[in-house]
């Protein structure tokens, strides 16, 4: 494919999209990257590709900026166990544009189910914890909130996990508990995408 400006390269991965097979995948690596051409490249993907799920996914993973926002999101709703897998433990990686996808990544990786496991490796912990400063971000998507110019809130909240990792199940009251479960619903709720 061959084009001296983006619209024309944009036009190519819609036919591509549309006629393309997986003898295109080199091209769909090359532009799934960029991110003036990532949203193009996952709806292409999305279309033509047999399996389109796991190339979207190998493009999230080599993703960084806008590109990952766009693969993350076009992840969102996986039931794949690896995708939801990595989705906890490594979509998130401290940018503040985690903040734009965190939301739809914990409700597709169930992170609610989660941090309900009994015990948790240091991995996970780590993505948990990524995840949740990201979505304290009570200043919305994108915008840098003092919490991230300070280092310290990140630890604190991945210490406060490895410490709940770490501590004997107990038993709840049914209180505690019927508040832990609405909480986590509202995690599992839909998720729209703009």
């Amino acid at each position: 494919m061959h084009g001296e400006h983006p619209n024309a390269v944009r036009l190519g991965l819609a036919l591509l999209g549309g006629f393309g097979s997986e003898r295109d995948e080199d091209l769909f690596r090359l532009f799934g990257t960029d991110p003036i051409f990532c949203r193009a490249t996952a709806e292409a993907l999305s279309r033509c590709h047999p399996a389109a799920e796991h190339a979207l996914f190998a493009l999230a993973r080599r993703s960084t900026g806008w590109s990952r926002v766009t693969m993350v999101e076009a992840l969102t709703g996986s039931t794949d166990p690896e995708i939801k897998e990595w989705l906890i433990r490594d979509a998130c990686t401290g940018d503040v544009l985690d903040s734009y996808f965190v939301l739809a990544a914990a409700r597709t990786g169930d992170l609610a189910e989660v941090l309900s496991r009994p015990t948790l490796d240091e991995r996970t912990l780590q993505g948990a914890g990524e995840m949740l400063f990201a979505l304290s971000d009570v200043d919305g998507p994108g915008r840098p909130s003092p919490r991230t110019r300070e280092p310290l809130a990140r630890s604190r909240i991945t210490c406060a996990i490895r410490r709940r990792a770490e501590r004997p199940s107990r038993p709840c009251s049914s209180s505690s508990r019927s508040t832990a479960t609405s909480r986590a619903r509202g995690l599992r709720g839909s998720t729209t995408t703009a």
